[in-house]
């Protein structure tokens, strides 16, 4: 056997080295998977949170506590002072999405079917927000979207691009008749 037929053969038995290659193959798409999950358990934190800020939001709405304040909350001091406290430091408050609408069942105004599609296959999707509390009795819809940044957006085809940034877009909402509460300070904006 001549001796470059024996480095031939020992370089093809060598195995210094090969743990290195492993990673390199191995590595990047653990890591990737690994981050992946992360930010999914992120965003579902995220939504938990969501959630229970508006039900906390909704109940005060519902029970006429911020009908009834000694001054009327705009939809920005909403935003700023009753949904933020109870969200995690991790949400922008400036992105919040918020619209509340009042409505009534039956009647003129087709109730239940003004908010479905001609379809009756799914919500209609508001064409702007909207900030009206109601009054006592009244029925009241509260929605909240949150713009989600993505760290990981290559891999996820649920995003959506808000502001030029793909994001994915958190949304929590309520529905509730208000209590028969009495706000006698309350002046409801033009066109609840």
């Amino acid at each position: 056997m001549s001796t470059g037929s024996r480095k031939l053969r020992a370089w093809i038995c060598d195995h210094r080295g090969s743990a290195a290659v492993e990673f390199a193959l191995i590595g990047l798409p653990f890591l990737l998977t690994l981050v992946a999950f992360m930010e999914s358990a992120f965003d579902m934190f995220c939504m938990n949170a969501l959630d229970n800020a508006v039900q906390i939001a909704a109940r005060q709405i519902m029970t006429g506590q911020i009908q009834g304040a000694t001054h009327q909350i705009s939809a920005a001091q909403f935003n700023g002072s009753v949904l933020c406290p109870l969200l995690p430091s991790a949400f922008n408050c400036a992105n919040l999405i918020v619209n509340i609408q009042t409505f009534s069942i039956g009647g003129s105004s087709g109730g239940f079917y003004s908010f479905v599609n001609s379809a009756h296959s799914g919500l209609k999707t508001p064409s702007g927000t909207s900030y009206c509390l109601g009054t006592g009795g009244q029925y009241v819809f509260v929605q909240v979207l949150y713009p989600m940044p993505l760290l990981t957006t290559a891999f996820l085809k649920a995003a959506t691009s808000y502001n030029g940034q793909n994001v994915l877009m958190l949304s929590s909402g309520a529905a509730f008749r208000n209590e028969p509460f009495q706000a006698p300070g309350y002046n409801p904006p033009a066109g609840c």
